[in-house]
Order: C-alpha cells, then sequence, then structure tokens
C-alpha cells in the first residue's frame, strides 16, 4: 500500500507556502482553506488556526525538499508520515523555556537582580548555538550568586504559558500520550509548570541556596544538549517505547540533540540552528499545531 503524508500548516500562512509548494498541493491546500472559511466543510476545532492535508509519497518529498526554505521564510509547517497501523506518537519531551512559557526563567531571574540586559545576552547567543551551552550557563549562575531566595515566588509568577499548551495537554491526556519537560533551566519552575499540565515530570537544574542566598552552584545532572538526550533515551527505555514513537519540541541549541534522536522533532519559533533537524516548525506560536500533527501522523 503505498504511503501517505499529513501536511499541517497555519491558514494565515496559506498565501505564502504558494511560491514553494508544487502547483497541485497549493490548490488543493487553498480549496481546503475556502472551504474552512466559508463553513462547506465541518471543522470540530472552529477557532483553530491550522489546516491539514493529506499528501502522496510524490507529494510529500516536494515538499519535503522545501522545507528548510519555508523554515528560512518563518512560515509554520509539519510534515508526517501516516501510518496505515495502529502506531502512534507515545511520548512528547518539551523544552520550557521560550516553548512551554514565554519567558526564558533564568533571565527572569536575572531581573530580579537588574541584571537582565547581561543575562539575556547570553541566553541569546546560547540558544542560537553560538556558544557552549555549559560554560554560558556556568557564567550566568555566577551574575545571579547572591540572589536572594524570596525571589522565587515573584519570578514563578512572572513565568505565563504559551497559547495552546493547556488544550494540547488534555487532548495528550486524552489520547494516552505522556509528556515530560526536559529543561536547561530550573526545577522550582520546571516541576510547577509539569503538575500543572499533569504531565509526567521534569528534568531540570536544581539552584542551590545557603542561608537564603543564591551560591552560584547549580545541582542534579547536566540537562545541557547532550543531557537532554541522554534523558530521553533513558526515559524511552525505562518506558519501553521506541524512539520513533517520541517526539522532541523546543526552540534552540540545547534541543539539537535530542530531536535527532527522536522520530518527530518540532521546533517551536525555532532557532535557524535547529532547521536541518526539524520535520515541523510552529511560528504561529500556538500549541495547538501539535494536536493536528500528532492527530495526523503515526
Amino acid at each position: 500500500m503505498p504511503e501517505s503524508h499529513a501536511l499541517i500548516v497555519c491558514r494565515t500562512d496559506v498565501v505564502r507556502l504558494e511560491k514553494f509548494l508544487p502547483v497541485s498541493v497549493f490548490s488543493r491546500l487553498h480549496d481546503t482553506l475556502q472551504k474552512k472559511t466559508f463553513g462547506m466543510n465541518h471543522d470540530p476545532l472552529r477557532d483553530d488556526p491550522f489546516l491539514s492535508l493529506k499528501l502522496d509519497s510524490q507529494e510529500a518529498d516536494a515538499v519535503a525538499g522545501v522545507k528548510h526554505a519555508v523554515f528560512e521564510a518563518n512560515v509554520t509547517l509539519g510534515l508526517g508520515r501516516i501510518s496505515s497501523s495502529s502506531a502512534q506518537k507515545k511520548l512528547c519531551f518539551f523544552d520550557m523555556d521560550a516553548t512551554l512559557v514565554a519567558q526564558e526563567s533564568i533571565v527572569e531571574l536575572a531581573r530580579s537582580a537588574g541584571k537582565e540586559d547581561e543575562v539575556e545576552a547570553i541566553t541569546r547567543q546560547a540558544m542560537a548555538g553560538r556558544t557552549d551551552f555549559r560554560a554560558a550557563l556556568e557564567k550566568r549562575l555566577e551574575i545571579l550568586k547572591g540572589l536572594s531566595e524570596s525571589c522565587l515566588a515573584d519570578v514563578g509568577r512572572r513565568i505565563t504559558k504559551n497559547t495552546g499548551i493547556d488544550a494540547f495537554a488534555k487532548w495528550a491526556g486524552s489520547k494516552g500520550i505522556r509528556s515530560f519537560i526536559v529543561s536547561g533551566g530550573f526545577l522550582e519552575f520546571a516541576q510547577p509548570l509539569a503538575d500543572d499540565l499533569g504531565f509526567e515530570g521534569a528534568f531540570a537544574h536544581r539552584l542551590m541556596f545557603e542561608h537564603g542566598k543564591f551560591t552560584g552552584q547549580v545541582s542534579g545532572e547536566v540537562v545541557d544538549s547532550a543531557g537532554k538526550e541522554r534523558i530521553v533515551r533513558r526515559e524511552a527505555a525505562r518506558l519501553g517505547i521506541a524512539l520513533a514513537d517520541v517526539v522532541a519540541i523546543g526552540d534552540g541549541a540545547n534541543d539539537l540533540a535530542m530531536m535527532k534522536a527522536c522520530g518527530l522533532a518540532v521546533g517551536y519559533q525555532p532557532k535557524p540552528v535547529l532547521f536541518p533537524a526539524l520535520d515541523a516548525a510552529n511560528f504561529n506560536g500556538d500549541h495547538r499545531f501539535l494536536i493536528r500533527l500528532l492527530d495526523s501522523v503515526d
């Protein structure tokens, strides 16, 4: 039986995709948009900003060939294989900062100390892959040394979830898809977020304090790029789930290794360093993109 694939795009990006997609694919996509817009076809997620389209293997190959160029234009697109079997993605690993939440938690900590500009500049370099993550983390932690532990509650209140993640978490739970946070940030924020979303757990660094002041050190395993991959492989093996059935979602260089290890790599407003590794990129920013994507592919 010939393979088929699913193409997921953002409704508002359809016109922008014309110059990238094969004429036949764009024509069908445009027709689908018209039907959704003018009510000729029932849409169970009426306010859902995304569209899906079934492709044959030849069409999918053509789309795969222009995928990188589409991402460079910051256009949302997902491409995945539809299985004729009962296989489906069973496990998701999410980066936290600038993926699940809008902020970088370490920058918010620095804001409490009046040092956000310095820390944010280092963070941007690290997430773009222009500097070593571990060295960048150590430098930023040193800048935060002496920070009062009492600021954690205020920082936690400033951290906000990105659009659609609650809807995704509810949907994933109903489908038996397990989710974890795997973050180069901090458990003080990652664990409450995982609990709030009903995720299985969180892996991140724990801030160390003495006499109410930050020591400049963290405890636990280092969650750099290699660390994220190690955690993904370990947890998938522990749960008896093949890596082909695992999804990795993130935005920066620290997510690259785990994305390469997983069956489906999804960028959330991703940095260019991730583009070659991605099966999908969500520049729209609504995590309901994942519902469309995972509901369509194996």
